[in-house]
């Protein structure tokens, strides 16, 4: 099991790192606390990968910024820097008297980089209510309306979402499901692949549909931070560099 551990942790450096002192850096302090646990009989488990993927977020260059594959390993790091960190203390406890309007200059960029993601995967956004919840936060950001438009509109798009988990849509949602793979195969493909398991396409329409709901509301989200790992998938390294700077 160390063994694997071990390995697996190499394999995800490979892939993340393209510094070679800070691959050394990682695993020669993964492997002082390897030994460190076994003369204190400690179990070694895969926290240890977890721990080594930590070290590495913290210490990302601006080099390894701009290589890197993985948005939400990105949108990680950013939490660690400033401004983001200090926002993020602000709302660590739910609820807060704190205005998050007041930060929203901090989140700014990585709004728009939700909300530019959901345009990537329009095609699954299959229903009316997604869609014009999105060109609302558009238009919010845009400055043309204000923010009481988005959030008094929410409420139906969270509601085109939990219509996934309502057994009557079923005839409405094979329906939805037949044309995505007719029209838009290659994207469902794509996205699919990029999933640890195997996804229907109904469930990755599901998660859109969420993913829209919350990409919406994302300044007003409390505590602050990442956003669920099943819509990593939905992220492009590529689209945030666009949109972020590195800190």
């Amino acid at each position: 099991m160390n063994f694997l551990i071990m390995k697996c942790t190499c394999r995800v450096m490979a892939r993340l790192s393209t510094n070679l002192r800070m691959k050394q850096s990682i695993l020669s302090i993964l492997y002082k606390k390897t030994q460190i646990r076994r003369r204190r009989k400690t179990p070694i488990t895969t926290a240890l990968l977890s721990e080594a993927l930590g070290i590495y977020i913290k210490l990302m260059t601006k080099d390894e910024w701009f290589q890197c594959k993985s948005a939400p390993l990105m949108i990680e790091y950013l939490w660690t820097q400033e401004p983001y960190v200090s926002t993020a203390k602000k709302f660590e406890i739910y609820p807060n008297t704190e205005d998050w309007m007041a930060y929203l200059s901090v989140e700014m960029p990585l709004y728009k980089f939700y909300l530019s993601s959901c345009r990537k995967i329009w095609p699954l956004l299959t229903q009316e209510e997604s869609r014009k919840g999105i060109e609302l936060a558009e238009k919010f950001v845009e400055g043309k309306i204000q923010w009481d438009r988005v959030s008094e509109y929410s409420w139906h798009v969270e509601g085109a979402a939990y219509c996934f988990e309502d057994p009557p849509e079923l005839e409405k949602i094979n329906t939805w499901v037949k044309d995505v793979e007719r029209d838009s195969l290659d994207l469902v493909n794509e996205l699919r692949n990029k999933d640890i398991g195997v996804i229907s396409t109904q469930k990755l329409l599901k998660q859109a549909a969420y993913f829209a709901d919350h990409a919406m509301i994302y300044p007003s989200i409390q505590p602050k931070g990442l956003l669920n790992n099943e819509y990593n998938k939905f992220l492009c390294p590529k689209l945030l560099r666009k949109y972020v700077s590195y800190p």
